[in-house]
């Protein structure tokens, strides 16, 4: 958002600050919050109103039927995919795992997301890598180390 795909040239609009410092906590926040929903309402029934409300504020936004698509059986089965396994699958599983684990194991799992998406896009896409995603990358690993080796405080009785 902040470089429009060339490098030479910077935007900082109020939307790409919205959207740079709000997704984090937005990640936080969800995180969070799912293993309370979760526990109450199992996760199937969480991520079903999740997504139907994920939904509807989409639609609002930028309707689907304004989506200029040439529908054939791949493009159908290409939808229902990234749909079923692209998100429902995976939502599920990461609430799941959630509501299992620590929230700090959570938050380290969830830093190396961008990470893994670097590295596999490199080797299945054929991603070249350049300084700046080099420089990210090891950002990332850093950050892991030293939450790795951060020790979680004894609470006060």
């Amino acid at each position: 958002m902040m470089t429009k795909g060339n490098f030479s040239t910077l935007s900082f609009g109020w939307l790409t600050l919205l959207v740079g410092f709000g997704a984090p906590l937005f990640s936080a926040a969800y995180t969070i919050q799912s293993r309370t929903i979760v526990r109450k309402v199992g996760p199937l029934i969480a991520m079903t109103w999740a997504m139907l409300f994920t939904t509807i504020l989409c639609n609002l936004y930028y309707p689907f039927w304004k989506v200029s698509l040439e529908w054939s059986f791949l493009t159908i089965l290409s939808v229902l995919w990234v749909a079923i396994m692209g998100h429902i699958v995976a939502y599920t599983l990461y609430i799941v795992s959630a509501s299992k684990i620590l929230p700090t194991i959570t938050g380290v799992l969830e830093t190396v997301e961008p990470l893994t998406a670097i590295v596999l896009s490199y080797f299945f896409f054929s991603q070249k890598m350049n300084g700046f995603m080099l420089a990210g990358a090891a950002m990332v690993l850093i950050a892991v180390v030293l939450l790795g080796f951060s020790r979680p405080k004894d609470k006060a009785n």
